[in-house]
């Protein structure tokens, strides 16, 4: 069965907690004495600025924030199946629920997002 991506995100979350964990045991536990190495910083912060940090930091800010939100309103998902109609240049989700829902596209040969 193909898990919908809201509910991998927590998974694979967890997984990267617990590859930190091996990595720098207690880091992952709220404890105001604990300091992490400096080295496993500089590993984990390689080739990447701090421009480039705080904007991943804002855009998993946003995604945790829709996943909360997709899962308060009841979870809802809607699935855009595609022919191989090379004249359809748009689609419109009317038929998604109004609330905070999760779209997910079927495999197309023929798709192309913008």
């Amino acid at each position: 069965m193909n898990q919908l991506h809201p509910r991998r995100y927590p998974e694979a979350f967890r997984g990267q907690l617990q590859r930190l964990e091996r990595l720098a045991p207690g880091i992952t536990t709220p404890s105001a004495d604990f300091q992490p190495d400096t080295l496993l910083l500089e590993i984990e912060q390689t080739g990447i600025t701090d421009d480039e940090m705080a904007s991943a930091q804002t855009r998993l800010h946003h995604l945790e924030r829709l996943i909360a939100d997709w899962r308060i309103d009841g979870e809802n998902s809607f699935e855009v199946a595609f022919g191989c109609n090379p004249d359809v240049i748009s689609i419109e989700f009317s038929e998604a629920p109004p609330t905070v829902t999760y779209v997910q596209f079927t495999e197309s040969s023929a798709l192309g997002l913008q």
